[in-house]
């Protein structure tokens, strides 16, 4: 795409609308402590459109971080140096890859920085808090973010460091003046969000510290050292606090870290020490003390651990380390990470994931979890976390696993007992309580819908949020936690999971738990047992206790490489052809399969953001309670023999 769209991004009347209802749920979503900083921020945005000065501190000469470094320690890794140089042909035209698409080019030949890759709208110019993140009218601002982030620089300037070459470096500088030119301080979509800034500072610091130390770039190291000190002053102004203290907070902690590490003095006297203490508090609090992420989303999860790994270079040039505490938790967040991420690298999916990579973006993205596990443990220092087998369960943050031991026919199974989300907004978590993921050889089976779009068009947030495309039971249409917003949830209204039993011997293994999301409204509870042998039989088991029977739809939802089939007993998944899986479901129960449902929701799912492919949704549908039992079969059924192969597209 090239050329300058015509249409801007603009609100749209249904935006307005929903406008006020987000700001009523957010209202209520908050603890009363926060009120005054919400009041006190509105007034530090208004005060932001008048007219200001210059950065008021000097930034001084940059220094190396040694997060180059961590790159360029990946050279030698299978595929990486050609990863680099695809980069770079990437990178060659002006534009960069978004989310599996192209960025618009600009006249100048560098990428259009205004323009949604997706639809080709043009992003207004405006202050940053009069551009409204969520406009309506299909417009996904991921996309835009992601190209001003600067991620797609990493690769292309870690080639010209490896090979010495000139036209890396001509390439990573052209497109980090053309960046730093067009988007002045405070103007633009790309200046609201504070881990978009933290992303910049440190695509800027890196970049930079890859490909200058020669005399003539002594005006593009002024451009930036400026630039990265608007940065930081943008972020000092509106730290994301409270109930917006996840993530966000952690990433830009980090920023503040890295940019005050590759400009000593760029922060007042003690202000950087405070930013470290900081760090290790809001570090610590993402992790639950058995280290399953508080957000209950394992993409988000490696997105902190590798902020924590660059966190940890940038403040050891200070002299800082964690406490033995926070590093104990982190240690975990990494245990029950790899706990989850099967021999072929992928990681099981759960909740959103909006595939944000740091400076793994600069290595092929099919093997980012382990990528990230490996920046964890080198900064730490320490060796990477080995996966726990046989039965694991992480009782504070709510999952079960069961993972075989190690060989080609790897079998790994995650129940999920867990709380919500985190904190007032949960934002991240679906209405997933006592769902199962199973992974096999390498390879996803039955799977997360995904997340896809956090805007965009239609009902997709909603839907693919919802309980229904969730491997659990949907009690009479409704969800087992209730919305309160695209990033919201009812406080009063979340199911609570709770572990009853996890049991293994050398004959088996089994795990039970319910949820009492159904109780207010329904009278039931849900309580799900799990349950396999050594032969690779399993049964899975629902029932549902209260006073009365009710309609009921159980799902299970297939990978989207894998095609299914009826049997007369229930369905037989295949790989290519060859058999997978076979599900075994009783008399009395309505059978149906879902394909890329045109109402939305069901049969789709989301490999990758921006990602939406057609998968086979399981359905199971009656009445269930009482004394009454669902159980289902489930076999593996013929084991696999070829190397794992990632299904995650390579974006």
């Amino acid at each position: 795409m090239s050329g300058s769209p015509q249409r801007t991004v603009a609100p749209g009347i249904r935006a307005a609308l929903d406008r006020p209802a987000w700001y009523l749920h957010r209202l209520r979503s908050m603890p009363v402590q926060e009120l005054p900083h919400r009041v006190a921020e509105q007034g530090r945005r208004f005060a932001g459109r008048l007219p200001h000065a210059p950065a008021d501190r000097p930034v001084g000469t940059r220094q190396d971080t040694g997060l180059a470094d961590a790159v360029l320690r990946w050279r030698d890794d299978p595929g990486v140096r050609e990863f680099w140089r695809e980069r770079v042909v990437d990178a060659a035209d002006g534009g960069a890859p978004v989310f599996g698409l192209r960025s618009a080019v600009s006249a100048a030949g560098t990428p259009a920085w205004d323009v949604d890759p997706r639809t080709g709208d043009r992003w207004p110019a405006r202050y940053c808090f009069d551009v409204p993140p969520s406009p309506g009218g299909g417009a996904e601002v991921k996309y835009v973010w992601e190209l001003n982030r600067l991620v797609h620089l990493l690769p292309v300037a870690a080639a010209g460091a490896a090979d010495d070459d000139a036209r890396c470096r001509a390439l990573c500088h052209a497109q980090l003046t053309s960046w730093i030119r067009e988007n002045p301080a405070r103007t633009g979509v790309v200046w609201r969000s504070g881990i978009e800034l933290a992303i910049r500072i440190l695509s800027l610091v890196v970049v930079l510290e890859l490909t200058s130390g020669r005399e003539e770039d002594g005006a593009l190291e002024q451009l930036v050292g400026r630039s990265v000190a608007e940065h930081v002053g943008w972020i000092r102004r509106f730290p994301s606090r409270h109930s917006s203290a996840n993530n966000h907070r952690v990433a830009e902690l980090t920023g503040l870290l890295v940019a005050e590490a590759a400009y000593p003095g760029l922060a007042p006297a003690g202000e950087a020490a405070a930013w470290w203490r900081e760090f290790e508090d809001v570090v610590g609090r993402q992790f639950h003390p058995d280290g399953v992420p508080a957000e209950q989303a394992t993409g988000y999860g490696l997105l902190v651990l590798e902020w924590v790994a660059i966190g940890l270079r940038a403040g050891a040039l200070r002299g800082h380390a964690l406490a033995a505490g926070t590093r104990e938790r982190v240690q975990a967040g990494a245990r029950f990470l790899a706990t989850v991420v099967d021999r072929g690298g992928n990681v099981v999916r759960i909740g959103d994931d909006d595939d944000t990579r740091l400076l793994t973006a600069a290595r092929p993205h099919t093997d980012h979890p382990r990528a990230v596990l490996d920046l964890l443990a080198r900064a730490l220092p320490g060796p990477p976390p080995t996966p726990a087998r046989g039965l694991s369960t992480f009782a504070d943050g709510g999952y079960t696993v069961w993972r075989s031991e190690p060989g080609p026919d790897e079998v790994l199974w995650v129940l999920d007992h867990g709380p919500l989300g985190m904190g007032e907004l949960a934002a991240h978590a679906h209405a997933d309580t006592l769902s199962v993921h199973l992974h096999h050889a390498g390879r996803p089976v039955l799977v997360d819908a995904g997340t896809y779009l956090y805007a965009g068009p239609g009902s997709w947030r909603r839907d693919l949020r919802s309980t229904r495309v969730h491997n659990t039971l949907t009690v009479a249409g409704a969800d087992s936690s209730e919305m309160a917003g695209p990033f919201n949830w009812r406080r009063s209204r979340r199911a609570r999971g709770r572990l009853l039993v996890a049991r293994s011997s050398s004959c088996g293994w089994q795990v039970e738990a319910e949820h009492d999301g159904y109780l207010r409204d329904h009278g039931v509870l849900h309580h799900r047992t799990l349950a396999g042998d050594a032969a690779g039989r399993f049964l899975l088991t629902d029932r549902l206790t209260g006073a009365r029977r009710v309609p009921v739809t159980w799902s299970l939802l297939a990978a989207p490489h894998l095609d299914v089939s009826e049997t007369p007993e229930g369905w037989l998944l295949c790989d290519t052809g060859t058999p997978v899986l076979r599900i075994d479901v009783p008399d009395g129960w309505r059978r149906s399969v879902r394909y890329a449902s045109p109402e939305g929701g069901e049969g789709w799912c989301s490999p990758a953001f921006g990602r939406l492919l057609p998968a086979s949704q399981m359905l199971l549908s009656g009445w269930l309670g009482g004394s009454e039992e669902l159980d289902v079969g489930i076999t593996l059924v013929a084991p696999a023999r070829r190397p794992p192969d990632r299904t995650e597209v390579d974006q």
